[in-house]
């Protein structure tokens, strides 16, 4: 709802800062999807799969960096954020790769 009532900036400010506030509101949007995700894997599976988890908080770690980038630009900050998001995409691929549900060969 925010998101929608934030597209009235592209009228009213610079389309530069308009753009930001909308992308750092569509990304909390996708964040919070991936937290109702989340939820309803834990209820109808009865667990929670650690891809959902670590999708999570990539999506909010990349919404991080957005808003960082946006605001304050500290490139130590920024290094250590992108190094924190590798790492969660290599667990990601192995939580994949190896799942309880897969046979390993």
């Amino acid at each position: 709802m925010i998101t929608i009532y934030h597209l009235r900036f592209l009228l009213t400010m610079d389309i530069e800062h308009a753009l930001r506030v909308i992308i750092i509101d569509v990304l909390t949007i996708l964040a919070v999807l991936e937290i109702f995700k989340t939820t309803l894997a834990y209820f109808s599976e009865g667990r929670v799969k650690v891809t959902y988890i670590v999708d999570t908080v990539i999506v909010v770690m990349l919404t991080e960096i957005m808003a960082c980038w946006f605001k304050e630009f500290d490139i130590y900050k920024m290094g250590a954020m992108a190094f924190l998001i590798l790492a969660l995409c290599i667990m990601r691929v192995f939580a994949v790769k190896y799942s309880p549900g897969v046979k390993h060969l």
